[in-house]
């Protein structure tokens, strides 16, 4: 086996170390989120009568979202870079890559979807417990965060 071969499995090796940790480190984080938005969810249905503590909580629960989604691109960007630069050179596991028909569907619902639904979520909640305007300052940024979001997924 040549000396280049022996330093490109060597860069293969560490890439999959690299991997896995981030992989453990996503599925903490969404475990994290989904238990948070959980109980803010719970709370912001359980309390009836206080309108500034459900606004609170919506308002929470939409910065708790927000960083959700801001997280989850930054660790979908390193899973990338480690798949597109390394492991890709693993033949088996391209053979993986190619065997699967749709190759992002639950890294896209996990990492995507589910933040920007649940965004939508918390801007109806603070839509309906406030006026209209700033309902279409939420639903702006809302719209430029799926904007910017579309443009990665067509570049990749």
């Amino acid at each position: 086996m040549s000396k280049l071969r022996i330093v490109e499995r060597e860069d293969i090796n560490k890439a999959w170390e690299y991997y896995k940790h981030v992989d453990n480190l996503y599925i903490g984080r969404t475990n994290f989120f989904l238990v948070a938005e959980s109980m803010l969810l719970l709370a912001f249905v359980s309390i009836t009568s206080e309108k500034s503590i459900k606004l609170s909580i919506a308002l929470l629960g939409l910065i708790y979202t927000t960083c959700w989604l801001y997280m989850n691109i930054r660790l979908d960007e390193r899973m990338r870079g480690l798949t597109e630069d390394y492991l890709k050179k693993d033949t088996i596991y391209a053979k993986y890559i190619e065997c699967v028909k749709d190759k992002r569907t639950g890294t896209c619902i996990l990492s995507y979807i589910l933040p920007c639904s649940t965004i939508i979520l918390w801007e109806f909640f603070i839509y309906k417990l406030t006026n209209f305007l700033i309902f279409i300052t939420s639903f702006l940024t809302i719209t430029v965060i799926i904007s910017w979001l579309r443009e990665r997924i067509k570049k990749k």
